[in-house]
């Protein structure tokens, strides 16, 4: 944000995280506009600007005048209590396509994005996506997708204290899979396990998936 911030000084830059339902912004720069954007604002996602980016191909959203726009009613009572006048959303998204959210720019009034300023934020999305990669890499299982025995160990204490359904289980005779049809197979099969589970999870707000390790995996 710091180094975004530098780009455009008098521009108020955030950044929002997206899933299905909801938007959250997750820190805010100092700034003197008068833009209503506060960290840990949570709105539904059908109602947020940043929904509105084209994060399958990767582009921008610039509008330098938001009034004039082709967004749905949600949106812009979104924009009219944010008093936002301009803003430019940068898509932060993973390798494997997922989207994580935007970095964003915003004024209380009309402005100019130049194209130079732009191409310079997204090399600040691309350096946050890189970093969260590895964080992911350390804290989720490359095979399912699922978080690993590393995540588990740091969140121990915030489960245990919190309560809840716990679940652990494995595939009876899976060492057969592997012998008779490969580990490439197997890999397969551990593959689809681990999304079914997280479709099944889906339902739950707070649902933990974990891959603890071979076919032995941990719900919560």
């Amino acid at each position: 944000i710091e180094l975004a911030k530098e780009i455009l000084p008098d521009k108020v830059i955030y950044i929002d995280f997206l899933n299905d339902k909801v938007q959250v912004t997750m820190k805010v720069s100092k700034h003197d506009t008068n833009v209503n954007v506060e960290e840990g604002e949570t709105i539904p996602v059908e109602d947020a600007v940043c929904n509105n980016i084209d994060f399958e191909n990767g582009n921008p959203l610039i509008l330098e005048d938001i009034n004039t726009n082709n967004l749905d009613d949600k949106v812009n009572k979104t924009i009219k209590n944010a008093n936002l006048g301009s803003y430019l959303g940068i898509p932060i998204v993973f390798k494997n396509g997922e989207r994580f959210g935007a970095l964003c720019a915003a004024h209380h009034d009309k402005s100019t994005f130049d194209d130079n300023d732009i191409k310079l934020l997204q090399k600040i999305s691309n350096l946050f996506t890189y970093y969260l990669e590895l964080e992911r890499q350390a804290y989720v299982d490359s095979l399912t997708g699922l978080e690993n025995t590393r995540f588990l160990l740091l969140n121990q204490g915030k489960i245990i204290k919190s309560g809840g359904l716990s679940i652990m289980l494995d595939l009876d005779n899976f060492k057969l899979v592997n012998d008779n049809l490969g580990h490439h197979v197997g890999d397969l099969v551990l593959k689809e396990l681990g999304q079914k589970l997280k479709n099944f999870t889906k339902q739950f707000d707070d649902a933990i998936n974990v891959r603890l390790g071979g076919d032995e995996f941990f719900l919560y």
